[in-house]
């Protein structure tokens, strides 16, 4: 008489959606069940080594205390869940289990949970252990890869679930930073990118992981790409957060400057690539470093060119000054942008300083010009802007030249 079979291996995914899948055999949201069957199985499921008592499962099933005799709707839940398991993976196996005032998942069932897998593999790769470099990167990898996104997005309101989620965010998040250190020290930077790329995707706000994408940019000596994702991560904070990048991804600028061209004998290659198209007539849009640098400049000039230039500061507030949130902020500023752009010049200079805030450099400008630029920027916002309670405020100042 042969051995009985083994039965196939269960896989459980938590991490960007849930499903059970054993073979060609998927259980998941698609299949339309109430959100208590669910929320029964995937609980019972994540605590698996756990026999849970039926006041916590109406606790997590029912927050709200609003379900009558909670005992029997339990029992009755509990049923229906057993039989949506039955009709997809067979009546030979038991998945849950009930023991005198409890309910557990079947530990007995060969199982993976791709979120117990995580907790290993960046046990494994973060520990005080024997590890070489290249095994600690191997699991830092196999965590990343596992990460498929949020905890049970489908239940992400729940409870329970919501401290999950920040928890299982935040060891991807250092998986990904780790790993950079590691893959950075074995001159691997096109896999710093990769990794970098997905987890910005998944968190846009991780400040430390544009950094690392940036170092990685300049590491591989593909200073467009780190430049461009340098003017990204500036405007993305200065639209969403109302902040400035840090210090650290600011000295990365200097950085790509200083390795832009560092070995281009040719003139007129360097002079191609310095041209900006004659056909453009909006005034220079830049980064706010770079408006400082031209400044600074122009400040230098003044001193033998006698040229009057002003600089003027373009505020979007509340009547009662206070700054918008977003989204209507970011909408604002965008409309405050397109009727500065309209209303200057070529030879002028636009950066954004705040996030509520455009700062502009106007060459040979008199008193009654800078006026009559403040009225049409003013004009033309007006035009666009449908909500009575903002106002824009344009103050100017006339640069004094610097002795040096």
């Amino acid at each position: 008489m042969g051995k009985p079979t083994e039965p196939a291996n269960f896989f459980i995914q938590m991490l960007g959606g849930f499903a059970i899948s054993q073979g060609s055999k998927t259980l998941s949201h698609s299949v339309g069940r109430t959100k208590q069957i669910w929320t029964l199985i995937e609980y019972l499921l994540f605590n698996t080594n756990t026999d849970v008592s039926q006041e916590k499962l109406i606790e997590v099933l029912w927050p709200r205390d609003d379900i009558n005799n909670p005992q029997n709707a339990l029992k009755n839940l509990a049923y229906r869940a057993r039989l949506l398991l039955t009709e997809c993976f067979g009546e030979e196996y038991s998945f849950i289990i009930s023991k005198g005032n409890t309910y557990s998942w079947n530990r007995e069932l060969p199982q993976t949970l791709d979120v117990k897998e995580l907790e290993s593999a960046y046990a494994l790769a973060s520990g005080k252990n024997e590890l070489s470099a290249e095994e600690k990167i191997e699991q830092h990898l196999r965590a990343i890869a596992l990460y498929k996104g949020d905890f049970l997005p489908n239940s992400a309101v729940e409870a329970w679930v919501i401290p999950l989620t920040a928890y299982f965010r935040q060891i991807y998040m250092s998986c990904v930073i780790e790993a950079e250190v590691l893959l950075a020290a074995q001159g691997r930077h096109k896999e710093i990118i990769n990794i970098c790329a997905d987890a910005i995707a998944r968190d846009p706000f991780e400040e430390v992981v544009h950094e690392k994408i940036i170092r990685a940019y300049i590491a591989v000596g593909d200073t467009h790409k780190a430049l461009d994702h340098y003017n990204y991560v500036t405007n993305l904070f200065y639209r969403e957060l109302g902040v400035k990048i840090s210090n650290e991804i600011r000295a990365l600028y200097h950085q790509i400057i200083q390795t832009v061209n560092d070995v281009e004998l040719n003139i007129n290659i360097v002079k191609n690539d310095l041209t900006e198209s004659l056909g453009m007539s909006a005034p220079y849009i830049c980064e706010y470093e770079v408006f400082k640098n031209i400044y600074r400049m122009e400040c230098r000039n003044l001193v033998r060119s006698g040229k009057s230039i002003y600089i003027m500061l373009a505020s979007i507030s509340y009547e009662n000054g206070t700054v918008p949130k977003p989204p209507v902020l970011t909408s604002c500023m965008d409309k405050l942008l397109k009727s500065i752009t309209y209303s200057l010049r070529r030879s002028d200079v636009v950066a954004r300083f705040s996030r509520s805030q455009y700062i502009i450099l106007l060459r040979s400008l008199t008193y009654e010009n800078g006026l009559e630029i403040i009225s049409r920027i003013s004009k033309f916002f007006s035009k666009s802007n449908n909500n009575p309670r903002i106002k824009i405020d344009i103050t100017s100042e006339m640069m004094e030249p610097a002795f040096v």
